[in-house]
């Protein structure tokens, strides 16, 4: 997950073991596409598009399939960066407020990023 926000990084990377890290993710919609870009390090690392509202999504499957039970697996590294603590964190999500759900057709391409300096 990347975010451009600091505290929620640090909360949800520490405390519930989300994978989170800082990036410029940004969302615009271009005529009848959602597109999605993710900067990471100053360098345009993945690209999404969507159909824009192709097919509605009902409100009670989409809330269904946003509140199922989910897990993460926290791993806190000692100081030789070897595993230290290993937790098995549950979540249910609760009081979701739904403004929309949709499905279509989309695409996501991913930007390889070579280190010229140390790939010789």
């Amino acid at each position: 997950m990347f975010l451009d926000c600091e505290p929620p990084i640090a909360a949800g990377r520490e405390i519930w073991g989300f994978p989170k890290k800082y990036g410029e993710p940004s969302f615009t919609v271009d005529r009848d596409t959602i597109v999605g870009t993710l900067n990471y390090s100053g360098q345009l690392s993945a690209t999404g598009t969507m159909a824009y509202k192709y097919r509605e999504i009902p409100t009670d499957v989409a809330i269904a399939s946003l509140s199922k039970p989910s897990c993460n697996l926290k791993l806190i590294p000692d100081v030789d960066y070897g595993p230290k603590v290993a937790q098995l964190i549950g979540y249910r999500l609760q009081n979701i407020k739904l403004k929309g759900a949709w499905e279509g057709p989309a695409r996501y391409d991913t930007c390889i990023l070579v280190d010229y300096a140390n790939s010789f």
